[in-house]
């Protein structure tokens, strides 16, 4: 009955909702820190300027007031957010940024919280589902990310050496990752 959740919102799921530790983050101090402080909003308040380590932050925020619904839907788009970055970034290392992320994420519920956010996931599962599909049009009204993706960028070794450039694969085509990350891995229709 449950139909496929995406490829990143399965993963991040399955691997945050798993971990007990604190993550341990090796990185400089503020490479994943959030630039805007947007609080527990509505989906339809999100930016394309809102980076996954603000969404994430946005996220944790939710949980802790109980708004399970805004939590995911501020989720869903994160994880897209993520995963239009990590297929624009040239450093495979600098991806690992989305494992920190998640780790904050799910590190800061409760047992409380957890079983609330868990139970929204489930009633988000079927990509059929009125819910879902809320889900899709609340992404496709903020539409994809414009903002450069430092924080990612920041997270991986390149950003240590010297000629890394802008961080940013050659012949990127915004176009087609859009289509690819939030149609075909999500299930969401382009218009």
């Amino acid at each position: 009955m449950l139909k496929r959740l995406s490829a990143f919102l399965t993963l991040s799921l399955l691997l945050a909702l798993s971990q007990k530790a604190v993550a341990q983050s090796f990185t400089m101090k503020d490479r994943l820190k959030s630039r805007h402080d947007i609080g527990c909003v509505k989906a339809e308040a999100l930016k394309p300027i809102y980076t996954p380590a603000d969404l994430s932050k946005a996220v944790s925020t939710c949980n802790k007031e109980m708004r399970f619904e805004d939590a995911f839907h501020i989720f869903f788009i994160y994880t897209i957010y993520g995963g239009y970055d990590a297929e624009r970034v040239k450093d495979e290392t600098a991806k690992d940024a989305m494992s920190v992320l998640n780790l904050r994420i799910f590190h800061s519920l409760t047992p409380e919280t957890r079983k609330g956010f868990q139970a929204e996931v489930i009633k988000m599962a079927d990509v059929n589902s009125p819910q879902y599909l809320q889900a899709c049009d609340h992404a496709r009204r903020v539409g994809p990310p414009d903002y450069y993706p430092a924080y990612m960028i920041a997270h991986g070794r390149m950003a240590l050496s010297e000629g890394i450039g802008d961080g940013m694969k050659e012949n990127f085509d915004p176009e087609e990752t859009w289509a690819q990350v939030f149609g075909v891995l999500n299930g969401c229709a382009l218009e």
